[in-house]
């Protein structure tokens, strides 16, 4: 494998960060200065991946409390 091939490979690995959303709305004003062209797949990717990550934790949330209140509702 030549090293663009490498390259590439490497480029289009996924990992997971962990990050507040205080850095995601920084990495959005960050990225909201560069050219339109250049950076609005990566801006709408973190969006999308930023809903969906917040409703989940909504969700997870909500079915916490529920049980908390099902529990202090039977004590």
């Amino acid at each position: 494998m030549n090293s663009e091939n490498a390259m590439k490979s490497v480029e289009q690995k996924k990992i997971h960060l962990s990050l507040s959303l205080g850095s995601i709305n920084q990495i959005l004003a960050a990225l909201g200065s560069m050219p339109y062209i250049q950076v609005y797949e990566l801006i709408q990717n973190i969006k999308v991946q930023t809903e969906l990550a917040l409703n989940d934790h909504k969700v997870q949330s909500d079915k916490e409390m529920n049980e908390y209140e099902h529990k202090t509702a039977n004590s």
